[in-house]
């Protein structure tokens, strides 16, 4: 299984830990029962709409993560390859979406895998694809303690 040469994760990062701490993952119904659904049952599935939020059972790796990189990586979901960012909330108001957008802290290759603009068209797309053409997306940054914030008040509320 080879990577391509664009994946800098593979080649410049000793850590590689995003994938095997999968968590939360969020997927199109198509991104879903192509490259996950065969995994469900290693998997916590979370199904809203057309959207499934995944999560590996007792904290295990990605099921494509392998020793020599990832099975999938030129057709990894949008979510995947949104990474350094991820999506960390999305309200829903009639026929308006607000999703919120935060860049990971942790990733020293983060400047080099993608520009915010490049991260706010995905997010874009992934949202058009999910939610329809109608819809007026608008992606919002989030700060490192909004984000800290709203996932404590979450706990809260569980």
């Amino acid at each position: 299984m080879e990577n391509p040469p664009d994946n800098l994760c593979v080649t410049r990062c000793p850590n590689q830990r995003c994938c095997k701490q999968l968590s939360g993952l969020m997927l199109t119904r198509d991104e879903y029962e192509t490259l996950f659904k065969s995994h469900e049952e290693n998997l916590l599935v979370k199904q809203s709409d057309d959207i499934y939020v995944i999560t590996p059972r007792d904290g295990a790796a990605c099921p494509h993560l392998f020793q020599d990189g990832c099975a999938v990586y030129p057709d990894r979901p949008l979510d995947c390859r949104l990474y350094p960012y991820m999506m960390t909330g999305v309200a829903r108001n009639g026929d308006r979406l607000k999703v919120f957008l935060k860049g990971s802290l942790r990733c020293p290759l983060a400047v080099a895998l993608m520009p915010e603009a490049e991260a706010r068209a995905l997010v874009t797309e992934f949202w058009r694809k999910a939610a329809g053409e109608g819809m007026d997306i608008i992606v919002r940054p989030e700060s490192e303690l909004v984000y800290q914030l709203r996932s404590w008040i979450r706990a809260l509320t569980r």
